[in-house]
């Protein structure tokens, strides 16, 4: 049987576009959880300290669809630096995000997994923006410290 070159053309069209879907599909993905290690190497600033509070916006996003991002800034008071510039003692504002609305199937960065809350303690992995302000990495450059034992005499 002999197929015409009509075919064979629709056929790589079809191609095309299915690779299209596929690696559009695969660049919009959430990203994979960062290791110890490349944390370690791609922070500015490594920190631990107490959440003192939080501030956080809903961001329509452009684009529409409905969807927006809850933009959020922890206060946190430092305890300890590991690596960068800051001071303990030094009260620093974290930058971050998460998707607060998407419509059904979407798929795309999910910002970040997870952040103390006000008055826990964590370990901070920070990237110094162009503008300087402290984002965490994403979408793991955050966790929970246990709590400091309190200081009886």
């Amino acid at each position: 049987m002999k197929l015409s070159l009509s075919f064979w053309w629709a056929l790589a069209g079809c191609a095309v576009l299915m690779g299209d879907v596929f690696f559009a599909g695969v660049s919009m993905a959430a990203l994979p959880p960062l290791s110890d290690a490349e944390m370690k190497e791609s922070a500015d600033v490594v920190v631990t300290g107490q959440v003192i509070s939080e501030y956080h916006r809903i961001v329509p996003l452009d684009g529409g669809q409905g969807m927006t991002d809850r933009q959020w800034i922890l206060v946190v008071q430092v305890e300890s630096v590991r690596k960068g510039e800051a001071k303990v003692g030094q009260l620093m504002y974290l930058h971050g995000w998460n998707p607060q609305s998407r419509p059904d199937g979407f798929t795309g960065a999910g910002g970040h997994r997870w952040v103390p809350a006000p008055g826990q303690r964590g370990l901070f992995y920070l990237k110094k923006s162009t503008r300087g302000y402290l984002s965490i990495l994403d979408p793991n450059g955050a966790s929970t410290l246990p709590e400091q034992p309190s200081k009886t005499p």
